[in-house]
């Protein structure tokens, strides 16, 4: 791990954090942010989960965004005030809504605006957002008990990450947050498979990835893409992060200036 500095407390910082300073913090490892960079390359429609609040979902979802490809606008939802203006004109694939979480509570995003945000993604918009749940499983549930969506319009879905919060052990002032799980929702017979991509048993620390097999075989599933060696496609993007550390470039508009400069590099 980099300990290059003391991690601040989530709430004091005014900048947006970086998915290296998640690093720094244990939150996840460099494989992982590769691995979560390939999924968002894919302008994935992503939820961040956790039970309790403060587990930072949002922070992690803001980091999340940050790997989106540079061609991708992203409209932040309104809640009940939301009117889906910004859909007169919009490229839906070019076209992100965000979604600070699904909620009933106070102005977020539930009932009629959510819907309406579910029913944009056939159509080809991405969407990113944040629930309080603790796995998958319950993230479909509570969406299709309780919002009243489909199967099939939950499986548009792409990708469900969630949080650990280990109120014992602590990073400076602030509880142990760790991405705990990350899984594809790919759409099946009248039903949703959930391909398990990296999962942190509650016996062990370290994050366990699937086969290569595995995740090639969900990519495919899920994204119609095919990649003969998804190890390497991996390692390339973790190699890079690495490289940003090394060189200290660890700020949000560091790490976001520095993706943008590899999928320029890898266009041209």
């Amino acid at each position: 791990m980099y300990n290059f500095f003391r991690f601040p407390r989530f709430r004091e910082l005014e900048e947006p954090l970086s998915i290296l300073e998640l690093v720094n913090t244990d939150t996840l490892n460099l494989r992982l942010a590769g691995l979560l960079w390939l999924i968002m390359e894919q302008r994935s429609s992503v939820i961040v989960a956790a039970r309790p609040g403060f587990a930072g979902k949002t922070t992690t979802l803001n980091v999340l965004l940050d790997f989106l490809p540079p061609n991708v606008n992203q409209v932040y939802l309104q809640g009940d005030y939301e009117n889906f203006s910004f859909t007169e004109g919009a490229v839906p694939a070019d076209t992100y809504m965000v979604a600070e979480e699904f909620n009933t509570y106070m102005n977020y995003i539930w009932g009629d605006t959510a819907i309406t945000a579910f029913n944009l993604l056939p159509k080809g918009y991405g969407m990113g957002g944040t629930i309080h749940c603790g796995t998958p499983r319950e993230v479909v549930y509570l969406f299709h008990h309780y919002l009243g969506l489909s199967l099939d319009l939950i499986s548009h879905i792409d990708a469900v990450v969630t949080i650990r919060v280990d109120w014992e052990q602590r990073y400076g002032y602030e509880p142990l947050r760790q991405i705990d799980s990350v899984s594809l929702l790919v759409p099946a017979e009248e039903a949703i498979s959930l391909h398990m991509l990296a999962v942190r048993p509650p016996e062990k620390k370290e994050i366990q990835f699937a086969g290569s097999d595995r995740i090639r075989e969900a990519f495919t599933s899920k994204y119609d893409v095919t990649y003969d060696d998804i190890e390497h496609e991996i390692s390339v993007r973790e190699k890079y992060l690495e490289q940003l550390m090394i060189d200290l470039r660890l700020s949000h508009r560091d790490v976001r200036e520095a993706v943008l400069e590899f999928y320029n590099s890898s266009a041209t």
